[in-house]
């Protein structure tokens, strides 16, 4: 794809360097927030609800700071969920994307939610 001159081409590249800043910066953050938090749910194991969604509505609000989409953030989590032990039965596989689902459907309330006060 050409530009037709550099100064347009120049001015594009931080725009994506910027968005890759921000989603390695999402992504930091939701490995030390909402990674354990996935394998459970993944696992079948139990979460507390109201900690997920606050730990999601803390991502989202990262990924608004950091100016993602809602599509950015659920590739994302969607990428993190990917790299998560697999499931061992076809069942197992029908009820972790169930689980997703509803992890993705979290993530999209939280994200268009209405934006935490400031402390």
């Amino acid at each position: 794809m050409s530009f037709g001159d550099g100064e347009q081409s120049h001015r594009a590249t931080p725009h994506i360097a910027d968005t890759v800043r921000a989603k390695v910066a999402v992504r930091e953050s939701m490995e030390r927030t909402l990674r354990p938090d996935l394998q459970s749910v993944r696992g079948r194991g139990t979460v507390d609800r109201s900690v997920l969604t606050e730990k999601i509505r803390s991502v989202c609000q990262h990924a608004h700071e950091q100016g993602l989409r809602a599509e950015q953030v659920i590739i994302l989590i969607k990428e993190m969920w990917a790299e998560l032990l697999p499931p061992l039965t076809v069942d197992a596989m029908r009820d972790e994307h169930d689980r997703l689902s509803d992890v993705v459907s979290l993530t999209i309330e939280e994200f268009y939610g209405r934006p935490n006060p400031p402390a």
